[in-house]
């Protein structure tokens, strides 16, 4: 009867740690990766500007760090230098940058459409670019 007793308390003991050990152990893919995306929308309140957003994450940053987000247009020769640079900062590594920028600055091609991406850089080190944004401007 005694062994009895000892593998309940033991069995018991054992089921109240697992959950216990599980839910303290960090898996190892638990850190977001680094990352920005870039959003281009019309402005309705101001005729022939666009509202432009860029925003993401920055795995181990500081508390606040520096981000800029300087816009590019993607071409096969060779990317436009848009001339256009935004700058902010990023709160535990999240951030968010928005300009109000006129058409003529996303009108890169000559015809057709444009292809609009941004260089984001973070003052840790950290520097990416954007997938493209397509839209004829």
């Amino acid at each position: 009867m005694s062994i009895l007793k000892k593998a309940t308390a033991f069995a018991l003991g054992a089921a109240l740690a697992l959950p216990v050990a599980v839910a303290t152990a960090a898996p190892s893919s638990a850190a977001s990766p680094s990352y920005a995306k870039l959003r281009i929308s019309a402005s309705t309140a101001y005729p022939g500007y666009y509202y432009v957003s860029s925003y993401g994450y920055v795995a181990g940053a500081p508390a606040y760090s520096t981000i800029k987000m300087r816009l590019k247009g993607d071409d096969a020769a060779f990317d436009d230098d848009l001339r256009y640079e935004v700058s902010g900062y990023a709160c535990n590594g999240n951030f968010s940058l928005n300009a109000l920028v006129p058409r003529d600055v996303l009108d890169e091609d000559w015809e057709g459409c444009d292809e609009v991406y941004a260089t984001v850089t973070s003052s840790t080190g950290w520097k990416t670019n954007t997938a493209n944004v397509n839209m004829c401007f």
